[in-house]
């Protein structure tokens, strides 16, 4: 399976750009953070013979940070019509200054650790690309994950044959439970 991941990825980077542009949402999230950026050093540069109050605000902002990213992300996956973990297995940087809105990728991310565990790279990947990449027991056949599920949450899970099965309080006094195709 990792292999078939790997060789996925190669092959779709290769009809892919190193360079695209940034979507119309993310790009309104830049510069509206851009703008209160501004703002904010405006307040204070306004103030900083009265008070240093501003400068942890100051200090903690940024443009582009976890938010933005994932908006970027998920516009991304939207354009090249593959799950939003296929862009999530690449190193990006995202441009801000309006000369330059546009995001540069720096090559693919470890799918495995360096002691042979699943990456949430890979997991992400893996589990998304049942069904319309591989199967789910290619999936089954991965290094363990690097962080594995906690264990009273494995407790709670079944597997009837071809779905898990999660128990929780509600789903006990119902007799249901939320289920997960495989």
């Amino acid at each position: 399976m990792l292999k078939l991941a790997e060789d996925f990825l190669i092959e779709f980077v290769k009809t892919t750009s190193n360079k695209v542009d940034i979507g119309p949402i993310t790009a309104d999230m830049i510069d509206r953070r851009r703008q209160m950026v501004k703002d904010a050093d405006a307040n204070q540069y306004a103030h900083q013979m009265m008070h240093t109050g501003w400068s942890d605000v100051v200090s903690s902002m940024g443009v582009v940070d976890a938010a933005v990213l994932y908006s970027f992300l998920h516009e991304l996956a939207n354009d090249w019509e593959v799950p939003i973990s296929v862009p999530m297995c690449f190193k990006w940087n995202i441009h801000s200054d309006p000369s330059k809105m546009y995001a540069t990728c720096s090559g693919m991310l470890p799918l495995v650790t360096e002691d042979n565990h699943s990456t949430a790279e890979l997991l992400r990947l893996a589990w998304d690309g049942v069904g319309r990449y591989w199967d789910t027991e290619d999936v089954l056949l991965l290094p363990p994950p690097h962080q594995p599920l906690p264990e009273d949450m494995l407790e709670k899970m079944q597997h009837d044959g071809d779905q898990f099965v999660i128990q929780t309080i509600d789903a006990w006094f119902t007799g249901h439970g939320e289920q997960f195709d495989i």
